[in-house]
C-alpha cells in the first residue's frame, strides 16, 4: 500500500475491518521525523524496512540519472558584501563603526550571509526576475542541447503570500525577451484557478486567462476559463511530448508553482529551474522530474539550477540527498557523506577536464596520434569503450555553465591535445572504427552505436561538402596534388559528421576515385554538378558489383540475367523475398545449366549441382542485402 494514503483516520478504519491483515508499504520518498514533519513516519506505520533501493542504487543500475546542480544568485558577491550587508548591519546596529561592520562581514560564513538576505530580494523583485530569465534564455541552447530537451521553472513566494503573481511576472518577462529571439521559446504557465475570494483573485484568474489566449494562438487550441483542467492536461502532453510526433507541437518551458513537481514523468525534460526553497522529500521529488533516462549521451544527468540563497540551498540539498541515497535511512536517520564517485551528483567542470585528459592520452596511443584505428579486434573493442567514455565526458563538459560555445577551443587550453586532434577523433577516426567493428561483428555499420560528441558543434552543410568535392576535382585536373591531398583530408574529416552512413561511404569512395584519377568529370566542375556525379558513380558502382556477382556464378549470359537486377532492386534488407514470384528458381535452373563453363570463379565451377544451387541461393540474398545497404 502506498504510504501517504495511510497516515489518517482511513487507515484505522481499514485495520478495524481487516483485523488479521498484513501491511506492506511502498514508497520512493518515505516520511521521516525531519524538517518539522508532523504525524507518524513511514516506519511508525509499517514497521522495520523489508527492502531498500535508494536513488544511489538506481543511478548505479542506470535506471535513473544523477544530478548536476548549480547554485546561482542574482545578488552578486560584490553587491552582497559591499552594499547589502553593510546597510543591513548599519540598520540592525546603528552604533557599530564601519570597521566593525567590515570585520563582521568578512568573518561570516556563506550560510550566515544567506540568512541575512531578506526574501524581498527575490520575491516579486522585477530585477531578480529579469536576471533569472536572462540566465535561462542566454544558456538555453547549451542546457537544452539545441532545443532537444525542455524544462520547468518553479517559483514560490514565502510568508503565506500568493505565488501566482510571481509566476505571471516570470511569464511576462519571457514574453519580452522572446521578442528579440530568432527562435522564441514556447512557454506556458500552469496553476489552479483562484477561488479564495481574496484581493488577488481577479488579477490571478485574469492573468491565467491571458496565458491561455497566448497558448491558443501558438498551438491553435481553444481553451478558456471554463476549461482550465483540460488546458493543464494539454500542457502536460506538450511537455512530455506525447501529444504528437511534430516538434512544433511541444513546449520548451512550463512555469509552475506546485503542479508537475511530483508524479510527472517526462523523459525529454532535462532541466529544473528553482526560484524557491525546496526541502527533504519535496526536493527529491522535484529534482527527479529531470533524471529520467532518455539518451545518456545528450542527457547525461538531470540539471538543476537554483537562484536564491545559494549556500543554504546547497546545504539543504546535501541533507536531502544524503538521507534518500542512504539505505540505512529507512530504519535510522544517519548522515551520509556524498561524493561525486557515487554518481548522485555530477562532477564539476574542472574535474571533468581532468578526467578527459587521460582518456585522450590512451586514445592517442591506440591510434598513433589520431592517424588510424588499431589493427586487432581486441584493441578496436577497447578503443570503442574508451570513445564511449570520451563521449560521456564531452557531453557533460558541453552542458556545464563554464563551457563557452563561442570559444570551444578553451576545453584544450591546459591540455596536451588540441582542437585538430579532437576533430580527427570525432570524425574520421570514429567512422573508421565503426567500419572496422562492423566487419569484425559482421553487422551493418549503422548497427554500431557510436554517436560522438565533438567539442565544437559544427554544422556540416550539404552545400559545403559539395563545394569541397568540386574543389578537389578541379585541383586534380590542374595537377595541384598537394592542395588536393589537403582537400581530400578535409572531406574525410567532415563527411562522417553527416547522419547518413550510406551517403558518407559514397562521398568517401567518390573522393578516393577523384584523387586516384579513376573519375574524370568535365572541367571545370561546379558544386551544383556534384550531386549528379556522385549519383552516377554510385549507379555505376552498383552495376559493376552485380555484374561481378553474375560473372562469378556464371549468370551473365543466362536468359533471365536482367531479372537478377530487378529482384535485387525490389528487395527489402533482412527479408527472404527474392523468390516471391519464383524468379530465383528460374535463375538457379538457368545457371545450373552453364556454370561449369561460364563461372569465372574456379571454386564455383568445381561445385556439384546441388551444392551450386544451395550456395547460389544464399549468395543471391547476401548480395541483395549488400547492394541495398550500400547503394542508392
Amino acid at each position: 500500500m502506498k504510504h501517504r494514503s495511510t497516515a489518517g483516520e482511513m487507515l484505522q478504519r481499514i485495520k478495524a475491518a481487516f483485523p488479521k491483515s498484513a501491511w506492506v508499504g511502498y514508497t520512493g520518498t518515505p516520511s521521516f521525523a525531519l524538517d518539522g514533519h508532523e504525524g507518524p513516519t513511514t516506519r511508525d506505520i509499517f514497521g522495520d524496512v523489508l527492502h531498500a533501493y535508494t536513488i544511489k542504487d538506481a543511478i548505479k543500475d542506470h535506471n535513473v540519472l544523477g544530478f548536476k546542480v548549480d547554485f546561482e544568485t542574482t545578488l552578486s558577491q560584490d553587491e552582497l558584501t559591499n552594499h547589502y550587508l553593510p546597510a543591513y548591519f548599519s540598520q540592525m546596529h546603528p552604533t557599530w563603526t564601519e570597521d566593525k561592520i567590515d570585520y563582521h562581514i568578512h568573518h561570516l560564513s556563506p550560510e550566515d550571509m544567506d540568512d541575512m538576505v531578506s526574501s524581498s530580494v527575490y520575491d516579486m523583485n522585477d530585477q531578480h526576475i529579469h536576471l533569472v530569465v536572462k540566465d535561462i534564455v542566454d544558456n538555453w541552447e547549451k542546457r537544452s542541447v539545441n532545443y532537444k530537451y525542455n524544462a520547468i521553472l518553479t517559483t514560490h513566494v514565502g510568508g503565506g503570500k500568493a505565488s501566482t503573481p510571481m509566476a505571471m511576472k516570470y511569464y511576462n518577462e519571457f514574453k519580452k525577451m522572446n521578442e528579440h529571439r530568432q527562435r522564441p521559446l514556447r512557454v506556458a504557465v500552469t496553476f489552479s484557478q483562484d477561488t479564495s475570494n481574496s484581493d488577488h483573485q481577479f488579477a490571478n484568474n485574469t492573468g491565467l486567462e491571458k496565458v491561455i489566449l497566448d497558448y491558443n494562438a501558438i498551438f491553435k487550441t481553444n481553451f478558456g476559463a471554463k476549461t482550465v483542467k483540460e488546458y493543464t492536461q494539454d500542457v502536460i502532453a506538450r511537455l512530455n511530448k506525447t501529444i504528437s510526433l511534430n516538434e512544433d507541437d511541444y513546449l520548451d518551458l512550463v512555469i509552475v508553482v506546485d503542479q508537475l513537481l511530483t508524479g510527472f514523468n517526462a523523459p525529454e525534460l532535462n532541466t529544473l529551474y528553482v526560484d524557491r526553497t525546496l526541502r527533504g522529500a519535496n526536493l527529491i521529488q522535484a529534482y527527479s522530474r529531470t533524471n529520467r533516462v532518455y539518451d545518456m549521451q545528450s542527457k547525461p544527468f538531470g540539471h538543476i539550477v537554483n537562484y536564491r540563497w545559494p549556500a543554504n540551498a546547497k546545504k539543504i540539498m546535501q541533507a536531502a540527498l544524503a538521507i534518500y541515497a542512504d539505505r540505512n535511512s529507512a530504519s535510522v536517520q544517519t548522515d551520509l557523506e556524498l561524493n561525486q564517485d557515487d554518481g548522485v551528483l555530477a562532477k564539476p567542470y574542472d574535474e571533468l577536464l581532468n578526467d578527459l585528459e587521460p582518456v585522450m592520452m590512451q586514445l592517442a596511443d591506440m591510434t598513433e596520434n589520431f592517424t588510424h584505428v588499431p589493427d586487432s579486434q581486441d584493441r578496436c573493442e577497447n578503443m570503442y569503450h574508451l570513445l564511449r567514455k570520451h563521449d560521456s565526458l564531452m557531453a557533460q563538459i558541453k552542458q556545464s555553465d563554464e563551457y563557452d560555445p563561442h570559444h570551444p577551443e578553451q576545453v584544450f587550453a591546459q591540455s596536451a591535445f588540441n582542437e585538430e586532434d579532437e576533430a580527427k577523433l570525432s570524425s574520421s577516426i570514429k567512422y573508421a572504427l565503426k567500419k572496422q567493428l562492423a566487419v569484425y561483428h559482421q553487422v551493418d555499420i549503422s548497427d554500431i552505436n557510436l554517436q560522438m560528441e565533438h567539442y565544437d558543434d559544427i554544422t556540416v552543410t550539404y552545400d559545403y561538402l559539395m563545394e569541397l568535392l568540386a574543389k578537389l576535382a578541379n585541383q586534380i585536373h590542374d595537377n595541384q596534388m598537394a592542395a588536393a591531398q589537403a582537400t581530400k583530408e578535409k572531406i574525410a574529416q567532415i563527411a562522417p559528421q553527416m547522419n547518413d552512413a550510406k551517403y558518407i561511404e559514397q562521398v568517401n569512395q567518390f573522393s578516393d576515385k577523384l584523387f586516384n584519377k579513376k573519375i574524370s568529370p568535365q572541367y571545370p566542375v561546379q558544386p551544383a554538378q556534384i550531386k549528379d556525379l556522385i549519383a552516377q558513380h554510385d549507379h555505376d558502382a552498383c552495376r559493376r558489383y552485380i555484374l561481378n556477382f553474375k560473372e562469378q556464378w556464371g549468370l551473365y549470359d543466362i536468359a533471365d540475367s536482367r531479372v537478377i537486377n530487378e529482384i535485387i532492386n525490389q528487395h527489402t534488407v533482412g527479408m527472404d523475398d527474392l523468390n516471391d514470384t519464383g524468379a530465383v528458381d528460374i535463375i538457379l535452373k538457368e545457371g545450373q545449366a552453364v556454370y561449369h563453363t561460364d563461372a569465372n570463379d574456379e571454386a564455383v565451377r568445381q561445385m556439384s549441382k546441388i551444392r551450386y544451387r544451395t550456395h547460389l541461393r544464399k549468395a543471391l540474398l547476401e548480395t541483395a542485402d549488400y547492394v541495398k545497404k550500400n547503394f542508392n
